[in-house]
């Protein structure tokens, strides 16, 4: 509210030549920089004090008054740990929905798990912006399962072993409803494999709770042809440890028609993960995650310990994952179970 009540006059500026020359001194000391940031001169040591963009990182800048130094971190601190725990782990396309152009990713990976052997699994999305509507709409053709970061960003066993109908496609249009700060809701609708019709809507919402805490809802209703409507419900509680380490606590829920036809009800999942930027090439995240069903009764299906480690190899546009894990499946009657999982995955932008 500050910045939208300061912003006011220096917009105002501009329709007065005479304003531009000699304009009105701020009694508190403030001025626009030239890239748009607001700065203050910080009493005592006459220093600066900017005011960040968007969502910068929270600097630890301990001459501000406590006021201030609460205002930055409240209002900064909290969204950057989350931001870049997501463009690391999460949907790097989703990254990038703000620009124009075209991103294409791809991601091959080969799961091992015991007793089972290895399978390969091909997971691909190509977004072309369409120029027009300050970029709201975009044609997107995908693979049918998404990435991993729908699932409260923690795969499940089911999730994680591939199968034959996970390497079919589908193509659309998505059109960005709403985009601000702390929310977004987009459209999805177009076809699947074999000519079936699918739509989608999703909404997220993003909010701090206290100087330490953020909160962020994730809500995706779909709807797909033959299979009937689904509902997925992702609620994250974030806590920042620094300016690249994040502790973030996750309850997944999914209901369907599928699900309620094979009698087993709600799917849902508790997880939590700490990740660690270790270098500018590396980052790692320790999981902890259960999942089950509630019908016939509510029970868990898996426990899962696990650890991710990404590293960005060869080119700035290739990283590699190495994610060993160590499971307790209920169909194996909890007893220990290895696993590992190998990606590969590219990014490529065009904007």
């Amino acid at each position: 509210m500050l910045l939208c009540m300061l912003s006011a006059p220096v917009l105002a500026a501009h329709d007065c030549p005479d304003c531009a020359t000699d304009p009105l001194p701020d009694p508190e000391g403030w001025v626009r920089d030239t890239d748009g940031a607001m700065v203050v001169e910080i009493e005592d040591d006459g220093g600066l004090y900017r005011v960040p963009l968007d969502c910068d990182p929270w600097t630890g800048n301990q001459r501000l008054k406590w006021i201030d130094r609460t205002h930055y971190k409240f209002s900064r601190g909290l969204c950057w740990p989350t931001q870049w725990l997501d463009g690391v782990f999460g949907d790097a396309d989703d990254q990038a929905r703000k620009t124009g152009g075209t991103t294409v990713r791809v991601v091959v990976q080969e799961h091992a798990r015991e007793a089972e052997g290895v399978e390969g699994d091909v997971r691909f999305r190509v977004r072309a912006h369409l120029p027009a509507l300050e970029h709201r709409l975009s044609l997107v053709f995908s693979s049918d399962r998404d990435f991993s970061d729908d699932n409260a960003g923690l795969n499940t066993i089911e999730d994680i072993t591939p199968t034959g109908d996970r390497n079919r496609a589908r193509a659309g249009l998505r059109w960005v409803a709403r985009q601000a700060s702390n929310m977004d809701l987009d459209f999805d609708v177009g076809l699947q494999s074999r000519l079936k019709l699918y739509s989608r809507v999703r909404y997220r919402f993003f909010a701090p709770i206290s100087e330490n805490w953020s909160w962020r809802v994730t809500e995706t209703v779909d709807w797909r042809d033959e299979r009937g409507f689904r509902s997925r419900s992702v609620v994250d509680f974030d806590r920042p440890m620094g300016r690249h380490q994040l502790l973030r606590f996750s309850s997944f829920a999914e209901t369907s028609r599928e699900r309620d036809r094979d009698g087993i009800g709600w799917a849902w999942q508790q997880s939590a993960a700490l990740a660690r930027e270790l270098n500018q090439r590396a980052a790692i995240r320790y999981l902890v995650s259960a999942d089950g069903h509630t019908e016939p009764t509510t029970r868990v299906d898996n426990y899962r310990v696990g650890a991710t480690y990404r590293r960005n190899i060869w080119r700035p546009w290739v990283f590699f994952e190495l994610e060993p894990y160590v499971a307790w499946p209920r169909e194996r009657r909890y007893d220990t179970t290895f696993g590992g999982v190998v990606r590969v995955e590219t990014l490529f932008g065009i904007r």
